[in-house]
């Protein structure tokens, strides 16, 4: 898996868009638009790790035992990060428009719309 930091100008873009791209994060089933709309390819290969997954969405769990799971599973797979790594805004917007945009998608029930 390719973690990967969102591009200072990509987050400003995306930031200061939002009104008016809000609704590509509804329908838009991939993050392909990103590049159209940021101009370029947002993001800055970081580094390679093994793959790894989130907690289920099928499993009938609740929020908080989903944002539970999730925080485990993140504090464990990533515990290579510095503090300053772990901080940057850049790096968690890189995961959700990256690695994990399908899985945000599903989670906050975007699939569905």
């Amino acid at each position: 898996m390719e973690l990967c930091f969102l591009k200072s100008r990509a987050l400003d873009t995306l930031k200061n868009g939002l009104p008016k791209i809000y609704d590509k994060y509804f329908m838009q089933r991939d993050n392909s638009w990103l590049a159209e709309v940021c101009g370029e390819n947002p993001f800055v290969k970081f580094r390679d790790v093994p793959d790894f997954e989130l907690a289920p969405l099928d499993k009938g769990l609740g929020e908080g035992e989903i944002l539970f799971r999730n925080c485990k599973i993140l504090y464990k797979k990533l515990n290579f990060l510095t503090p300053r790594q772990a901080a940057d805004e850049r790096f968690w917007a890189g995961l959700c428009h990256g690695v994990f945009y399908d899985y945000l998608r599903r989670r906050h029930k975007h699939d569905k719309r």
